[in-house]
């Protein structure tokens, strides 16, 4: 994907990235400052055919939910093995579940597209 090597390439060559959308800087700081826009640890990404179910059991456990495009995202706010994560959707239809960590592109859509996310 070349979008995400150039976000890891701007990551390690610069000291401060500014995020613009529409001509307009949203944000202008160093990535570390930029980094707690998400108090996560580690992003969770989720299909399943009942989001609101997986929405609304994520929240018991402080999970904090957004849309990334297409994707369902959660904002883990501590570090899991990933058999603790299934263990918290049990019973709840999942096709697929992935962990990432913080990147750049998820500070980015955070940042320019905050009212598509939940409130």
């Amino acid at each position: 994907m070349k979008y995400q090597h150039e976000t890891i390439a701007v990551t390690q060559l610069c000291q401060r990235i500014d995020i613009l959308k529409n001509g307009h800087i949203l944000a202008e700081r160093r990535l570390a400052e930029l980094r707690k826009q998400i108090p996560a640890k580690e992003i969770v990404i989720v299909q399943t055919s009942d989001e609101n179910l997986a929405i609304a059991r994520a929240l018991e456990y402080g999970f904090t939910p957004r849309h990334y495009g297409h994707d369902l995202a959660f904002w883990v706010p501590e570090q899991l093995e990933l058999k603790e994560i299934v263990s918290r959707f049990d019973g709840i239809p999942l096709d697929s579940i992935a962990r990432q960590p913080v990147r750049l592109e998820h500070i980015y859509l955070e940042v320019t597209q905050q009212e598509q996310n939940f409130a």
